[in-house]
């Protein structure tokens, strides 16, 4: 409908950093940029305060995904780091497996290592409506 374009750009650069660009070591910045524009604005709070959190789960299996694209694995520590603000270890890992429950990704999470391993070998089925999967970036 393109509501885009009638939203402050600070919004327009959280949707332009979650549904356009890939860049998953700098997507904790823009969406944490555009959060602390939400919680700093008086007028923003009482309407889209709500959304921060749902904002930063989203933000978290969206990272999740684009890494999956880049690596085959990852240190648990590096992706807390690559998260947005007030994502903890078990936000993360609890975001992680609810994904993977509902096959839009295929992680493993290794406890021994503390480190994901991603792979198209870890489940034989993934969703058919998936635009996104386990392709490797150039």
């Amino acid at each position: 409908y393109n509501v885009v374009q009638y939203v402050y750009p600070e919004i327009r650069d959280l949707y332009k950093s979650l549904e356009v660009d890939f860049n998953p070591l700098k997507l904790n910045e823009r969406v944490n940029k555009c959060l602390d524009f939400i919680e700093s604005r008086q007028e923003m709070q009482s309407e889209y305060l709500q959304y921060v959190q749902p904002i930063k789960e989203i933000t978290v299996t969206r990272l999740v995904k684009q890494i999956a694209q880049i690596y085959t694995s990852i240190e648990i520590s590096r992706l807390v780091q690559l998260a947005p603000k007030g994502i903890d270890f078990y936000s993360l890992e609890k975001i992680i497996v609810d994904s993977a429950k509902q096959l839009d990704l295929q992680v493993r999470i290794n406890h021994q290592t503390n480190s994901l391993h991603f792979g198209n070998d870890l489940y034989v089925a993934q969703k058919d409506d998936l635009p996104e999967g386990p392709s490797i970036q150039n």
